[in-house]
């Protein structure tokens, strides 16, 4: 599970990381059925980064991924928050509002201002980022 830097519950963390899995695989499934990792990449890191560790980028993507479906808290490192964050634009930019991913927060009682503010807005990415 990544860990969030809030005061949130680990209820609230897991429906986080259940919309960050969704938007790693879209974007895994997306480069693996077109097979242009190398070119959805650039969206996601600097192009030298991509043109000098093409495999290191590609498997932070497959990391963030993996770290949200596990159980191990996961601090991310510098380069994989970067990752994060251009993951997510990337996701905003390549959706429509309506496609967003949908998580049901209906059993989410908040414990804090943190998790308040989180399962008020989820569902919409562009506050969330």
């Amino acid at each position: 599970m990544i860990e969030i830097p809030y005061s949130i519950s680990r209820e609230v963390k897991i429906k986080v990381n259940q919309v960050l899995e969704e938007i790693s695989d879209f974007f895994i499934s997306l480069c693996e059925g077109s097979g242009d990792f190398d070119v959805h990449l650039h969206y996601i890191f600097p192009s030298f980064l991509v043109r000098k560790e093409f495999d290191r980028c590609k498997d932070i993507v497959y990391d963030i991924r993996d770290y949200t479906v596990d159980k191990f808290p996961h601090v991310l490192k510098p380069l994989y928050q970067y990752a994060l964050f251009h993951l997510i634009q990337w996701y905003i930019d390549v959706t429509e509002e309506d496609e967003f991913i949908g998580v049901d927060i209906s059993d989410l009682r908040p414990l804090s201002e943190d998790d308040e503010f989180i399962i008020k807005n989820i569902n919409n990415l562009y506050k969330l980022k």
